[in-house]
């Protein structure tokens, strides 16, 4: 089961939570706020960031998910697109 996340955090199954947000404070904000992916998430359940965030709250972030028993993988994105493609290719 892959559930995107972009903001809002109900509830997950078993299965991989994907977070795709703007920075340190969106991201803190989804993940430890009451009703939030840390809470949400059950034992094993494997949390994606695809955020480009801090490197000390993607050490929290581990920490946290850790003391929960879930996993935590940071996967940022670390350029725009309009960065990636090449002049000649951009509208």
């Amino acid at each position: 089961m892959l559930q995107h996340s972009t903001g809002s955090s109900n509830n997950s199954a078993d299965g991989i939570r994907m977070t795709t947000l703007a920075n340190d404070e969106a991201v803190e904000s989804v993940v430890y706020d009451e009703g939030g992916v840390l809470a949400s998430l059950t034992e094993g359940t494997i949390h994606i960031c695809a955020s480009t965030i801090s490197v000390a709250l993607s050490r929290r972030l581990s920490q946290s998910h850790a003391l929960k028993g879930q996993r935590y993988v940071a996967a940022p994105a670390l350029a725009f697109l309009h960065s990636a493609v090449p002049r000649r290719h951009r509208p």
